[in-house]
């Protein structure tokens, strides 16, 4: 056996350090022997820095394999994460749906795109997300819908009238759905009963009021938490969105994609203060299969008219519609996303780190992801684990 190429030594003041795996998301605490060896390493541990015929090292090497930080010694882990990812991307059994329920809203946001002829989503749209869930059973068997806007609540009796539909297919095919909402915030007279099987909520609510009816994951920028030391509850669960306006998307939706802050000394203050505090920081870096939805064949946009869109990036944009090419994976609005490689970059075939990104977002410029990762790796390996330790995962 070796180690994983995926290895990072941690070291935390007053506390022995411990080796992370940026893969499995496990974290291994060294004891005083192994601590002494590797007191001096800033580099991840690797076949060479080892002598297995050590007892020592012997018992350092169980201890990896049993938390999945070791593999075969004839093993490639590059190769591995692409095939995982493959495996997953063109799955059919799972089916990840975002309907634009409604452009209407409350909010008032002076930089809001859907200002004039606000309206809700019709019988197309209907139809659209109806079609796309008929065409993939009778292999699905999951299905999770996000629904966003707009305000979604404001066009509840059309969700609801929907749901009905979706329930009666999930019984018929026999696959598991599941619902989510990103909205402003929930409206007072609503309770348990109205948002039964909603999964969980995605607020932009500045009153930070949760709702004991689902989980809630906040979206925030960071001068709204700033001065909030102390003020949430643990288990919370928060995600960093840039506050940016947007000439096409709603706010709670522009920059909802976007995983990387930029890591200044302050975020990296407020962030720590909110793992200590028990708050689940949704921005940290995570082991995934994909860089995004986009690239993700069982991921599509729909939005108030029907389109069908694979990037927030093209949403709501009529020559961006690859409702008419879903089954041609060479059709120009789909081969960018389907030919997506995580390693199409050499860096990226060296990296040590490329769980947390597979290789970044492409309707980007190259690296603007990767510089955030890399300027602050240290702190967020240390942010990471503080975080595993506090939710006890």
């Amino acid at each position: 056996m070796k180690p994983s190429r995926y290895n990072h030594i941690v070291r935390r003041r007053g506390r022995q350090p411990a080796i992370y795996n940026s893969r499995s998301h496990r974290i291994l605490e060294l004891d005083a022997v192994q601590q002494a060896i590797y007191n001096g390493l800033q580099i991840p541990i690797t076949r060479g820095l080892m002598n297995p015929r050590d007892p020592a090292m012997e018992k350092f090497l169980g201890a990896l394999c049993e938390n999945r930080m070791a593999v075969e010694e004839n093993y490639d882990e590059l190769p591995e994460v692409q095939l995982r990812s493959n495996l997953v991307r063109f799955g059919r059994s799972r089916l990840s749906l975002w309907l634009q329920l409604t452009t209407r809203c409350q909010a008032g946001c002076a930089e809001c795109p859907y200002r004039e002829g606000r309206l809700d989503a019709g019988d197309a749209a209907r139809q659209r997300l109806l079609d796309l869930i008929a065409s993939r059973v009778p292999e699905l068997q999951a299905l999770e819908l996000t629904l966003w806007g707009g305000d979604p609540f404001l066009a509840w009796p059309a969700w609801r009238a929907l749901e009905r539909e979706i329930a009666a297919l999930s019984r018929q095919h026999k696959f598991e759905w599941s619902c989510r909402i990103v909205a402003n915030a929930v409206p007072r007279d609503f309770g348990e009963k109205e948002l039964a099987g909603i999964d969980r909520l995605l607020l932009n609510d500045q009153s930070f009021a949760g709702t004991a009816a689902a989980p809630v994951t906040f979206l925030t920028d960071f001068k709204r938490v700033a001065d909030r030391h102390g003020g949430f509850a643990a288990g919370t669960s928060m995600r960093f969105i840039p506050n940016q306006p947007s000439a096409g998307l709603c706010r709670n939706l522009n920059g909802l994609c976007q995983s990387v802050p930029e890591f200044t000394d302050e975020e990296y203050d407020i962030i720590r203060r909110l793992v200590l505090e028990g708050v689940a920081v949704e921005n940290l870096p995570r082991p995934k299969h994909t860089a995004c939805q986009a690239v993700d064949p069982q991921s599509f946009i729909i939005d108030v008219a029907g389109r069908v869109h694979k990037c927030w990036n093209d949403a709501g944009k009529p020559e961006a519609d690859c409702a008419a090419a879903l089954d041609d994976p060479f059709a120009p609005q789909l081969f960018r996303w389907m030919s997506w490689d995580p390693f199409r970059q050499q860096h990226c075939r060296a990296c040590n780190i490329l769980p947390w990104c597979q290789g970044g977002c492409i309707a980007k410029p190259d690296n603007e992801d990767c510089g955030h990762w890399r300027y602050a790796l240290r702190e967020l390996l240390k942010l990471a684990v503080m975080g595993i330790e506090k939710r006890g995962e």
